[in-house]
């Protein structure tokens, strides 16, 4: 009996498989066939039972919507993929290149759009709350994979927007012993105020984005930063290499080059002008010293003006950049009279206090095969190779202050902090490609 039913199970299947070869009609447990797109039971003792349904109007009425439904249903999921890839791009490209979400409303420029990529062009909104963080969250992993397992250095800085709100930016690069590496910024905060203490929250958060699962703190092997008094007293590792530039010094030279020029004028086309600060620039001018004053501040300080631009540069090895620094301090010391005295004691009050910056040397001397010279505690050999190209100036978080202020406009006010800073380090990102 049992070998007559295993025949008919087999017979069965037979019945069945040619017409599941494109999709799946028939199912059965070798007792019932179901039909799948009937949606019921039929009747299975012979052959001529399947046939004989399969040849029903309801049966072929049945198989066509299946079919076309499963067409729908690909062709939506195909359509979906593609719109959601495009919206992304849209997104993506419309941030790096700082053109505002509203302008997609602009009827031409949504026209042209449409035109030529035949795509529906998403609402601003829809962009913001659906893809800006998916864009951020691509770029943050991009940023993981290019640091890899390096070690990095880390740039912070602070600054006020437009709005009068404390902006805190950090910056981290890979350091390698072959090239000099761009930094990335990885973290864009609104700090209710800033000290010591809620700048070290600022940077352990912002090593926490990058490192989600911690433990890597030991790879950070330089900090750079201008912001001196509060950056020291928060005791981030490892000690920072402080960077305190100006360029006032570029002011009084350009007004020492073009002194006559400039009181003509103030003096004489500007007198009329009933304004206190032209009253105030007219005594100024009067004044012998100003003029001996801006001679002195060229013959001896324009020097700081070059060494800064030189420094402002990539690609400089750490052995280049400190010995820019040693010549300049060298000339800075050379400075005469009453001032002079005053310079060569503020300069080596900075020296001293700028301990980082001795560390670095330390290593610089080591690199270049200075003899007698050696490396710092705490630093492997290994360490001390990646640092070959350190940056020693913080030039790259006051460069990314420019494009914050240059993306947070009269007009984007109500952005979100959250969303500021997933648009800015989207920006950097992209346009450091």
């Amino acid at each position: 009996m049992s070998k007559i039913r295993k025949n008919i199970k087999c017979l069965i299947n037979q019945w069945i498989e040619p017409y599941n070869k494109d999709t799946i009609v028939f199912t059965t447990d070798g007792n019932v066939v179901y039909c799948q797109v009937c949606n019921r039971q039929v009747p299975c003792n012979k052959k001529f039972q399947i046939t004989q349904h399969v040849h029903t109007s309801f049966h072929s009425d049945s198989l066509k919507r299946s079919i076309n439904n499963k067409k729908q249903m690909l062709l939506g999921n195909v359509y979906k993929s593609k719109t959601n890839n495009f919206n992304e791009d849209l997104c993506l490209s419309l941030v790096a290149a700082n053109i505002p979400w509203f302008k997609l409303q602009v009827p031409q420029f949504r026209d042209f759009l449409q035109k030529y990529t035949n795509q529906h062009i998403p609402d601003e909104s829809l962009l913001r709350k659906s893809y800006l963080e998916s864009c951020y969250n691509k770029t943050i992993e991009n940023i993981r994979e290019k640091v890899g397992d390096s070690y990095i250095f880390l740039i912070v800085d602070e600054t006020t927007d437009i709005n009068g709100n404390y902006i805190a930016n950090l910056l981290i690069g890979a350091l390698s012993s072959e090239n000099s590496c761009n930094p990335f910024l990885i973290a864009s905060k609104k700090l209710e105020k800033t000290n010591h203490s809620t700048i070290a929250r600022f940077v352990n958060d912002g090593l926490r984005i990058l490192w989600p699962n911690g433990g890597n703190n030991e790879k950070v092997l330089l900090l750079l930063s201008d912001a001196a008094p509060y950056m020291i007293k928060a005791a981030l590792p490892p000690e920072p290499i402080l960077t305190r530039w100006g360029t006032w010094i570029e002011a009084a030279t350009f007004c020492a080059d073009n002194f006559e020029q400039l009181k003509i004028i103030i003096i004489e086309k500007l007198k009329e002008k009933n304004v206190v600060s032209i009253k105030k620039c007219e005594d100024m001018l009067k004044l012998e010293s100003v003029k001996t004053d801006l001679t002195y501040i060229k013959t001896n300080f324009f020097i700081l003006v070059k060494s800064i631009k030189k420094l402002e540069s990539s690609n400089l090895s750490l052995f280049d950049a400190t010995k820019i620094v040693d010549e300049t301090i060298l000339n800075m010391k050379m400075v005469s009279g009453n001032n002079g005295r005053i310079i060569k004691e503020k300069v080596s009050d900075l020296i001293h206090k700028n301990g980082g910056f001795q560390i670095l040397k330390q290593i610089s001397d080591v690199l270049s095969g200075k003899k007698e010279c050696y490396l710092p505690p705490n630093f492997t050999p290994m360490m001390s190779t990646c640092m070959k190209y350190a940056p020693i100036t913080s030039v790259d978080v006051e460069r990314s202050f420019s494009t914050y202020k240059m993306i947070l406009t009269e007009k984007r006010t109500n952005m979100t902090p959250q969303n500021m800073e997933m648009y800015i380090v989207i920006n950097c990102y992209e346009n450091k490609k």
